[in-house]
């Protein structure tokens, strides 16, 4: 099967096409910047399997192309944090609009903003969306954008995921505390000390994603992707005990959120998804479980310590 992933260079993107590699499939990153698209490539170990394409998201008459080539299209593409309400909506459109002009399949990778507040049980695909921020409410639209009545060529489904982490992930929440640790610096962790919240080894979340885009039935659908339940103070204790060091790490509840706010852009735009921090959204992944079978989850151990050699070996360079 021939695999374009968008957002090649991304933490999700680069965990996919490894798996799709690792199965027989033949990947192409399409990225906006061939330095870093070379880089994902000699970092991968140059395999036969894996070449890349430079094209812009933003435009569907880039994408036709490479879409043409494809079998399956895995849209991993990432406006970036503090880009998701503005510049999400026409990444979207664009990928629609490339999509069914060339009737091709395509796999959106999303997160669980749409399903507002932690309703006190795990959330299944069907619970109804009720975003309560306006990231949420962005990305319900996308999704109602993406399975309307209207289009006649695409097939398209929505993988969602919870927070996640692993050896390539460069923004998830969890990337900077790791960093840090890994490098014997001061570091912060975003959300509560104490609070369960559930996290997912982007391996894992890779191994699943390849089997449901390698499935024709399971297009037309979004499917939840469950991971482990950690607390903060767990995560740390796991981390310290692969490393062999302790380093200190400020935890970053809503308050300090709120107030750091006012000088840090990032933390301004986070503020509002601070409910997550101290009472989470757990995902509901019976739905795979029945369809493919329950998939193991590795060891939080295990894939932590995975990052942190991951993060160490990369020594300083910036991220891809």
């Amino acid at each position: 099967m021939n695999v374009l992933i968008l957002g090649g260079t991304g933490g999700s993107g680069q965990a996919c096409a490894q798996e799709f590699l690792k199965q027989g499939h033949q990947v192409v990153l399409l990225g906006r910047e061939q330095g870093k698209l070379d880089a994902v490539v000699r970092q991968t170990g140059s395999p036969p399997g894996l070449t890349t394409v430079v094209a812009d998201v933003y435009r569907p008459e880039a994408l036709m192309g490479p879409f043409q080539k494809a079998d399956v299209v895995i849209q991993a593409a990432n406006p970036g944090y503090l880009g998701i309400v503005e510049k999400l909506p026409p990444l979207i459109d664009s990928v629609l609009a490339a999509a069914e002009a060339t009737a091709r399949r395509v796999v959106f990778l999303e997160g669980i903003y749409t399903y507002g507040k932690n309703p006190g049980t795990p959330v299944a695909e069907d619970h109804p969306p009720r975003p309560v921020s306006r990231k949420g409410e962005v990305k319900q639209a996308c999704a109602e954008k993406i399975f309307a009545p209207g289009w006649k060529r695409l097939q398209a489904m929505i993988v969602r995921m919870p927070d996640y982490y692993g050896p390539t992930s460069q923004l998830a929440y969890l990337d900077t505390t790791l960093q840090a640790m890994a490098h014997r610096k001061f570091g912060f962790f975003i959300g509560d000390r104490r609070a369960k919240r559930e996290y997912l080894y982007l391996p894992d979340a890779a191994e699943r994603i390849v089997r449901l885009a390698t499935d024709p039935s399971a297009f037309g659908q979004t499917w939840n992707l469950s991971g482990v339940l950690l607390s903060g103070k767990r995560i740390l204790k796991l981390c310290r005990e692969h490393l062999g060091y302790k380093t200190r790490v400020w935890f970053l509840g809503p308050w300090s959120i709120h107030a750091l706010g006012w000088v840090d852009p990032f933390l301004r735009e986070l503020s509002e998804m601070t409910y997550l921090l101290t009472d989470p959204v757990v995902l509901d992944g019976t739905k795979y479980a029945r369809t493919y079978g329950e998939p193991e989850n590795t060891d939080p151990a295990v894939g932590l310590g995975s990052t942190l050699d991951a993060i160490r070996a990369r020594g300083l360079e910036k991220p891809v």
